[in-house]
């Protein structure tokens, strides 16, 4: 009767494993994907690339858990990295998010792991040697040659954030980013800004002097004391920006 009972145990004990655990073995990968608020998301399509051959993935799709496995058996040999992308639809917009695991160690096709991922919309990118950051860019061009530091931006949100939580007004001065992204209407402005629908509205504040408001337009539109934009999804890069235009008050 003792024995009968171990064995009980151990078949309940198994039995409440998740997917993910129990596709924990050797040459698989696996993990779960969560939302900020700690919600499964299912529907992320989760890569495996090999670090040397070109186009060589493994591609899954988590379940209504969260959850994904994906086999790496017979795959070539070599290390191997793991992302996710997320698309999700906001104000009849679509944005392609990437989703980066906690550990960004590389992979081997005899080992496996488990990679876990979280859907952030701020923060340093896992992994990351040049300071790029999770959220999206705010940029704008100018003719009246005021310097980044003196321009500060305050963006408040219109409804929610695009992962459904409730956003905070910003109010930030512009810098030149340390790196230039390709595709990026100018080098200057906003980063790591949370994806939603902002308020813009743009002040002058020089060391000396009195601040001014600027104008601020979308790019191609008409200047306003203030605008309501959405950020754009940059195509083939996954990143998310809002275009701007700014001018000093006479011009």
């Amino acid at each position: 009767m003792k024995y009968l009972l171990i064995a009980v145990l151990l078949i309940s004990s198994c039995s409440q494993k998740s997917d993910a655990e129990i596709g924990a073995e050797k040459g698989s990968v696996t993990g779960k994907i969560m939302d900020a608020g700690g919600q499964p998301l299912k529907g992320v399509t989760v890569y495996a690339g090999h670090h040397t051959y070109y186009n060589t993935n493994v591609i899954g799709v988590t379940n209504e858990k969260g959850e994904y496995a994906l086999n790496l058996k017979g795959q070539p040999g070599g290390s191997w990295s793991v992302h996710g992308e997320y698309i999700k639809t906001y104000n009849n917009m679509t944005y392609t998010f990437r989703l980066e695991p906690e550990s960004t160690d590389p992979l081997t096709t005899t080992e496996g792991g488990v990679r876990n991922m979280k859907w952030k919309l701020t923060g340093l990118i896992p992994g990351t040697t040049d300071d790029s950051r999770i959220g999206g860019y705010v940029t704008y061009m100018s003719d009246d040659f005021i310097p980044a530091e003196e321009v500060e931006f305050r963006l408040e949100p219109v409804g929610k954030l695009v992962d459904g939580s409730s956003g905070q007004t910003i109010v930030r001065k512009a810098e030149n980013f340390p790196y230039h992204l390709s595709g990026l209407y100018d080098n200057k402005g906003l980063r790591d800004i949370p994806v939603g629908r902002y308020k813009i509205s743009v002040v002058h504040k020089p060391s000396e002097g009195v601040p001014m408001a600027l104008k601020v337009a979308k790019r191609g539109g008409t200047y306003e004391s203030n605008i309501i934009a959405d950020f754009k999804q940059e195509v083939p890069n996954s990143y998310q920006e809002i275009e701007l235009n700014i001018k000093g008050p006479g011009n």
